[in-house]
């Protein structure tokens, strides 16, 4: 197709409709995204939005961003990790930070992230929160529990935990930001610009270990809740649906029966901490002994 034609085409292109959420949305102008980005995009089915007064009015923070950071101290400052066990997803946030010029490694969940924080740290955490092995939570306690980690800024992403009382865990975990999928892609960006442009030390004390333990105990069981009724629901829905609707929604429960093991295994985990953390104060060991 002829470039004219492509641009006519982009142009009328109908923007995604509220109940189709993308798991990234970009609110970019075409012209603000190089080329190969927004054919990258779309081979990825994700269909951009272009609202030309929303780039307008944000073309000039990303600018000031820009000149404030420096075109070289986008990237001087270390690589950024991205924790995302959806492979997709993964593979889309790294593509479009690397379109950038940012230098990007990946991790599947927060066990092999840690585990590719001690070969090199990251400039930048970007994590998921709902993870098998090590979920997003965990990992930053992790990272603030350790003094050579504990300055790395971290921005979760989620469409789970969402509620305030996650967003206010995150924030006594020490995130940077939390940012709700599905992501904008533009707002993402901006916010990855700015706090690596701000070189900020994220020095704040990590959670007491038994304060840690509770508070993610509590999410998890608010998260389990929400995942047995979403299930009950598809289990209910499934056979009054037609044929064609069938693998869709199939899949859909599969998904959530994935993630309930995974919460109820994270679960099981930190109760036994607990327990640990509870039979080791030392009112426990004297009324055993009386």
């Amino acid at each position: 197709m002829p470039p004219e034609s492509a641009r006519a085409a982009a142009t009328s292109r109908p923007t995604t409709s509220p109940r189709t959420r993308p798991l990234i949305n970009s609110t970019v102008a075409a012209t603000a995204m190089p080329r190969v980005s927004q054919i990258a995009i779309i081979t990825l089915g994700i269909i951009p939005v272009f609202p030309r007064l929303c780039y307008n009015r944000r073309r000039y923070r990303h600018a000031f961003v820009r000149s404030l950071a420096g075109e070289d101290a986008m990237t001087s400052s270390g690589p950024i990790l991205v924790v995302e066990d959806v492979a997709h997803v993964r593979d889309l946030l790294v593509m479009t930070l690397r379109f950038q010029g940012y230098e990007v490694f990946a991790a599947a969940n927060g066990a092999e992230a840690l585990e590719k924080v001690a070969q090199r740290p990251p400039a930048l955490v970007v994590t998921d929160i709902l993870m098998p092995r090590l979920d997003g939570y965990a990992l930053a306690y992790r990272l603030r529990s350790h003094p050579q980690t504990r300055s790395i800024p971290i921005i979760f992403i989620s469409a789970t935990y969402v509620t305030p009382e996650d967003k206010a865990f995150a924030q006594q975990l020490g995130a940077a930001e939390f940012i709700e999928k599905p992501i904008d892609t533009n707002e993402f960006l901006l916010t990855v610009a700015e706090i690596l442009a701000a070189q900020e030390k994220h020095t704040l004390p990590p959670l007491d270990e038994k304060a840690f333990y509770q508070g993610h105990k509590e999410r998890l069981q608010a998260k389990l809740a929400q995942k047995n009724r979403q299930i009950s629901r598809l289990e209910r829905l499934l056979p009054t649906l037609p044929e064609p609707q069938h693998d869709a929604y199939k899949a859909m429960l599969q998904e959530a029966l994935t993630h309930r093991q995974a919460i109820r295994e994270e679960l099981a985990e930190i109760e036994a901490h607990l327990q640990a953390l509870a039979a080791s104060e030392p009112g426990d060991a004297s009324s055993s002994e009386g």
